[in-house]
């Protein structure tokens, strides 16, 4: 249509599905996403974005960075933002990027949270303007909680179930709602040594997620500065009191990109680590078992080695070993 082509997340060509009135509007909201003022002062990472409403309100964002590798703003989340306030209770149909290369574009952990809670119906586009390419997918597709579950004579309990328990039991809850279900967990590594984390509301709205809180552990624990001498991961634990835990998305990315770190170590970067879950009862008893991994319950990773950093993660290693090295910026207008 007007010239432009339009893909689904595997390449697929998509133009024969989508009705005209989509693709007039996915069209003119990248012309718009383009008009957009990011401004990435750290990663130079320019995301611009749009959205239209499902009463046809349109709003365009960008992200602004701040402090150490921080944000005011994804660019999902400017323009959810931006929407709620020009249109309330008026939830976006379509995010939609002006981006610089084809592909879908991979939502962080932190934009799906927000997605899921504001517009888990929309459809996300990312347009790129040079060869006049649209790759779309529905936003439900970044969204996975149907892990396998163990049968009643199956379940057993891994390391780091109890520590996961003592956890979650010790969570600093300020603000939390009482329909929201704390969870706890831990990480595991080779050596069968435990990382629990809990989760540590703040009065300023920043907490610290559970598995952010195992993940630091770990980090922060590592008997060696030399990166080869680190004993890899194992697993991750997750508990969840008389409730299956279906972790933030924003957690479980911590834990996606620790474990490309681990596997990095072992030379199996890009292979990933299992994750064991559970609800367990108010005497610290296994209800329930499921295992997930940490790639399939991040559709469509938004991870280092998917955005082609494998470098960025070897190179990090060496620069613990104190082996800096003149790195390139891997992102650009």
């Amino acid at each position: 249509m007007n010239g432009w082509y339009f893909f689904n997340e595997r390449n697929k060509p998509i133009d024969r599905i989508l009705t005209n009135t989509v693709k007039s509007e996915l069209i003119e909201l990248v012309e718009y996403a383009s008009l957009s003022k990011p401004s990435p002062n750290q990663s130079n990472y320019f995301v611009r974005t749009a959205g239209l409403t499902e009463r046809g309100i349109k709003v365009k964002g960008g992200n602004h960075e701040k402090g150490i590798t921080d944000t005011l703003s994804h660019g999902e989340e400017a323009v959810i933002i931006a929407a709620a306030e020009e249109s309330p209770n008026d939830p976006l149909k379509y995010i939609v990027f002006s981006g610089e290369h084809d592909g879908i574009a991979r939502s962080c952990g932190n934009c799906r949270d927000s997605i899921k809670e504001r517009c888990p119906d929309a459809l996300i586009a990312n347009g790129v303007k040079k060869n006049r390419h649209i790759h779309v997918i529905d936003a439900k597709r970044f969204f996975f909680d149907n892990f396998d579950q163990f049968t009643e004579s199956d379940i057993k309990i891994m390391p780091g179930f109890n520590e996961a328990c003592y956890a979650m039991r010790f969570s600093r809850d300020l603000f939390v709602p009482p329909n929201i279900d704390l969870y706890g967990a831990s990480v595991v590594d080779k050596n069968g040594k435990v990382y629990p984390g809990t989760f540590f509301g703040t009065c300023n709205y920043t907490p610290t997620n559970p598995i952010q809180s195992a993940v630091n552990n770990y980090a922060a624990n590592l008997s060696t500065k030399n990166i080869k001498q680190r004993v890899p991961i194992d697993h991750l634990v997750i508990v969840g009191l008389n409730t299956k835990p279906s972790p933030l998305y924003k957690d479980r990315q911590f834990f996606t990109e620790i474990a490309e770190d681990s596997q990095a170590l072992k030379g199996k970067l890009g292979t990933p680590l299992p994750i064991f879950l559970y609800e367990a009862d108010n005497n610290r008893k296994p209800q329930k078992m499921w295992k997930t991994d940490s790639y399939e319950w991040m559709p469509f990773p938004f991870s280092p080695y998917h955005l082609g950093m494998e470098e960025r993660i070897l190179d990090s290693a060496s620069w613990i070993e104190g082996i800096k090295k003149e790195r390139a910026n891997p992102f650009k207008e």
